[in-house]
């Protein structure tokens, strides 16, 4: 007979001894909980439709998590707000996620959520700074053929956003300074 694999402590710790999990149709009933208009059925919808009970990434959960986190009750922003930070499964690169944020970290009255959102915000503005940091640095220059004028030898640089096929092959584009203001590439 086989052995199971063993898991290591992160996944044990993960899924805890006595975690109900969810099957298809409870999630389902979550999900219907969540859209409810009583403020106690949506706090147990956000406080179950925790991937630790659903142990799968359903996106339907993920977006009725998000409408908690916009929610009118207190008790059910926070809930949603404790599974986000948890982060079982979650993306906090998650494009729907950066709107959400902004608009809490604009309109929310609880301190302690608002920091939170304030939080989310700036770790993805460091990382979209970072990003155009990269883009702007001087490239760097070697002496080739410029793909748009023709010069055999210019000093061009890569760009990393063109590629080119040539004969089955993929290169990036290489254009030298002239060009790359003239088309403002």
């Amino acid at each position: 007979m086989p052995r199971k694999p063993v898991k290591n402590g992160f996944q044990r710790r993960q899924f805890q001894r006595g975690e109900r999990r969810l099957r298809g149709d409870e999630v389902k009933h979550y999900l219907a909980l969540a859209d409810s208009d009583n403020p106690k059925e949506r706090l147990e919808a956000m406080q179950n439709l925790c991937p630790c009970h659903v142990r799968k990434r359903v996106d339907a959960a993920w977006d009725a998590l998000y409408r908690g986190l916009q929610d009118s009750d207190l008790k059910v922003r926070q809930a949603a707000w404790h599974t986000l930070e948890e982060n079982h499964g979650g993306r906090r690169d998650d494009p729907k996620l950066y709107p959400i944020m902004v608009e809490i970290a604009e309109t929310e009255v609880d301190p302690k959520l608002r920091q939170s959102a304030n939080s989310i915000i700036k770790k993805v503005q460091t990382v979209e700074e970072k990003k155009q940091d990269l883009l702007g640095q001087r490239h760097h220059y070697f002496t080739g053929k410029c793909d748009w004028c023709g010069d055999s030898t210019a000093k061009v640089c890569q760009l990393y956003d063109s590629k080119l096929e040539i004969e089955g092959t993929v290169r990036l584009a290489q254009v030298c300074d002239d060009c790359q203001s003239e088309y403002e590439l």
